[in-house]
């Protein structure tokens, strides 16, 4: 016999001596006590849990629906943006990039187009100026920086610098 044979033999010798020893309303009283153990246990660990996990879910369902009708929606305009026909772009001219260069207080050494897109090369210009430019060229022209390389300058805030711009077309 291995020891935890022995070991489960005693035991269940001890637990029977115990229980003979009791007379029926003591063996009545145990039994009970038992009982109502068992029933709070299970409701502790399996029916309380589910029953807060059910409220719960029961709270989170109306936000759930909410954002399913909010994507549902954004799907419908998703697909609305999808049919629209492709807008040609104006094409890319050297005078729109000078203008748009005045307007942000900068100057180019030099301005190279090829087909759509367009190289600049700038010398001591102002950071805050050419971010201005970019943004414009982005929303008006559809130019996106494709290639940059910016030097810095011995003066604070400026900058030489070499940018290539790519037009983006049907935006």
């Amino acid at each position: 016999m291995s020891k935890m044979q022995q070991w489960q033999t005693q035991w269940k010798n001890l637990a029977m001596n115990f229980w003979q020893q009791r007379n029926r309303r003591e063996q009545f009283m145990l039994t009970g006590a038992a009982g109502f153990v068992m029933l709070t246990l299970i409701f502790s660990l399996l029916i309380s849990p589910a029953m807060t996990g059910r409220e719960r879910l029961q709270n989170s369902l109306p936000l759930a629906r909410r954002q399913s009708v909010t994507l549902q929606q954004l799907l419908l305009q998703a697909g609305t943006l999808s049919k629209k026909p492709e807008t040609a772009a104006t094409p890319l001219t050297q005078s729109d990039i000078e203008l748009a260069l005045t307007r942000s207080n900068l100057h180019s050494k030099s301005i190279i187009i090829a087909g759509d897109s367009a190289k600049l090369e700038l010398v001591a210009a102002d950071m805050s100026g050419l971010l201005i430019f970019l943004q414009d060229m982005q929303k008006t022209a559809s130019l996106h920086v494709s290639d940059a390389k910016f030097t810095a300058t011995s003066k604070p805030g400026l900058i030489d610098a070499t940018i290539t711009l790519r037009q983006t077309r049907g935006q």
